[in-house]
């Protein structure tokens, strides 16, 4: 491993992009905290010290690099400055080294652990947990569980979700979350042993804890919201092992939903099962009468979920018609309730209402009525339904589903002729967008047109308005410049290119210069020159390579003209501005690309 370089999938410049300016700069100064570097097939692991150890994760894969880690920003999602070192980490030249280091250190401890006596074993584990209040609960817990003594399960249970500080903070949290996993794992451990009472009970203790908990400590990054949820799972699990009285089971469950201060709460739907009718009638007296007592009516969420736990689909549909929205959000819910019934005919009319009700119809609702049309074969009404959206929202999706479903009804000319009257009518209308780069997208006309695949109407639409096309218009215009490069024509690709340059690809112009370089060295050195340009501040071996490609090209230019001595100018130039990247250095020798400087002549200087 030691001497195998590591192909991490990602530069320095997408951790720059993932990270900003900011966390970046701040990652540089963390590049020598990084310890316990470990590279797997699938990801990479570290820890990072800064206010406390951090465990950094990341995941290269073909969607990009993912990332985990378990400081505070970290958990927000956001990509920090402990993942940009250990990115940095994994870049560096010696990283392998780094990685056999820490494996080898693993290994020594596996060793020292095999060569112990069973006796100097258990020695050793008693001084750990003698250093680890939190470890020694765990250890407890799974003794008494090996044990079968539930009592002491139950008190071990207790014990460890009940916080040992008045306050747990964010950093604390998810040593707190492990403990109430452990907890769930024996519940369930005594639920499949046949002691499901005695889960059922153990399991209700440690959410009452887990719920007075939750009011002094700070889940941000929503570890211990995680571990709750799998605590009421072994809840659940224990009740389905040892199935326990239904209204006995509808009073407890009525309380937890209601006056739970955690937030979290199970489905009752899971509970359906087991409650029975008469359970599920039972409970719903039981919320009643708890709101009634406690001044806290049932939310909105509750409801829904005894509705549906009972199968009350009419009684779902009041409760969301109560709130209904201008997005048709609440119809769209509406209908596909009705529709999950076998009332499908009912579902179809609240979607429609929807659509007719609503001010801004929501997307989903509008392809739940495609979807609905089409599946009876009303191709009519989807090109009604298309025709519809598209004149309220001009969009280039819009315009596709449009072509899609008039195709489908056979009647796309003519719509595509209103189509593109309206789209040019846009076009002529106020840009507030216009002259601002990427900011603006451009006339929906151009976009229209190019995915048509009419480009001369494309290209005629973005003459006629050119200060509102935008650079990506522009961009995808310039697939006619591929086209004449694929057929060979250079002389026309160069044309073309020169005609419309900011729409050709660094891609394209470097595949022109090619082509022309033998016939015309100063025109194609002039694009080599350009394109190294915008190389210099970016670092990676695939970005190396395209320079010392691009040197390689421009060297030739250079020698066809006469002119390596200006050639050499520039290289040397180009070396001292690079100089910090020992990589690229590396590569540029091995290409041969060195200066060629006389006995009298100095090195230049960068001004």
């Amino acid at each position: 491993m030691a001497g195998m370089p590591i192909m991490p999938g990602f530069t320095e410049a997408d951790l720059r992009g993932l990270a900003g300016p900011r966390s970046f700069e701040r990652g540089l100064g963390y590049a020598g905290r990084v310890a316990d570097l470990d590279i797997s097939g699938t990801q990479i692991t570290a820890t990072v010290s800064g206010t406390d150890d951090y465990e950094v994760i990341l995941v290269p894969g073909a969607a990009g690099l993912q990332w985990d880690c378990s400081c505070p920003f970290g958990q927000e999602g956001f990509f920090c400055k402990h993942c940009v070192a250990v990115g940095l980490a994994v870049l560096e030249p010696d990283a392998a080294a780094a990685v056999s280091a820490t494996r080898g250190r693993r290994d020594s401890v596996d060793a020292w652990l095999a060569s112990l006596s069973r006796e100097d074993l258990a020695a050793e584990l008693r001084g750990l947990l003698d250093g680890d209040h939190g470890l020694r609960r765990r250890f407890e817990l799974r003794a008494a569980a090996a044990s079968g003594d539930t009592l002491a399960i139950r008190r071990t249970t207790r014990e460890l979700i009940r916080p040992r500080s008045d306050y747990l903070s964010h950093d604390e949290a998810g040593g707190y979350a492990a403990d109430v996993y452990e907890v769930a794992a024996v519940i369930d451990s005594l639920a499949k042993a046949g002691a499901g009472e005695q889960a059922i009970q153990a399991a209700r203790e440690a959410i009452g804890e887990l719920g007075r908990a939750f009011e002094r400590l700070d889940d941000a990054g929503g570890s211990v919201a995680g571990a709750a949820r799998e605590l009421l799972a072994a809840h659940l699990r224990a009740c389905q092992a040892a199935p326990p009285e239904p209204a006995a089971l509808a009073h407890y469950l009525a309380r937890l939903v209601l006056l739970d201060p955690c937030g979290i709460a199970p489905d009752l739907s899971d509970y359906a099962d087991l409650l029975g009718a008469a359970g599920l009638r039972r409970l719903r007296e039981q919320i009643t009468a708890v709101a009634a007592s406690t001044g806290y009516p049932p939310a909105a969420a509750l409801l829904e979920s005894l509705l549906r736990a009972e199968g009350n689909t009419d009684g779902l549909v009041a409760l969301r018609a109560r709130d209904l929205d201008d997005y048709g959000r609440a119809h769209l819910d509406i209908a596909r309730e009705l529709e999950q019934a076998g009332r499908e005919g009912e579902a179809l009319a609240w979607a429609e209402r929807g659509l007719r009700e609503a001010r801004r119809p929501d997307g989903r609702l509008v392809e739940y009525l495609a979807g609905q049309y089409a599946a009876a074969g009303r191709a009519g009404d989807v090109l009604a339904l298309r025709r519809g959206r598209f004149g309220e929202d001009a969009t280039l999706t819009g315009y596709q589903r449009l072509r899609e479903a008039a195709t489908a009804a056979g009647r796309w000319p003519a719509e595509r002729e209103q189509a593109l009257a309206l789209l040019t009518a846009k076009a002529r209308g106020p840009h507030p967008g216009a002259g601002r780069g990427l900011d603006w997208t451009g006339p929906v006309l151009v976009d229209a047109l190019l995915d048509d695949g009419a480009a001369d109407e494309a290209w005629a639409a973005a003459g006629q308005f050119p200060d509102a096309t935008s650079p990506a218009q522009w961009l995808r215009l310039a697939d006619l410049v591929a086209a004449l490069l694929d057929d060979g024509a250079a002389d026309e690709a160069w044309a073309a290119a020169g005609q419309f340059p900011d729409a050709t690809s660094p891609a394209q112009w470097l595949r022109l210069a090619d082509l022309v370089a033998a016939d015309r060295p100063a025109d194609a050195l002039a694009v080599y020159r350009r394109l190294i340009e915008p190389l210099r501040p970016h670092t990676g071996d695939k970005i190396y390579e395209q320079a010392a490609r691009l040197l390689r090209s421009a060297r030739a230019c250079h020698e066809a003209l006469g002119t390596t001595a200006e050639f050499d100018r520039y290289l040397a130039l180009f070396r001292a501005d690079q100089k910090r990247k020992p990589n690229l250095m590396r590569l540029l020798d091995r290409h041969g690309l060195t200066a060629r400087r006389g006995p009298s002549q100095a090195a230049p200087k960068l001004l």
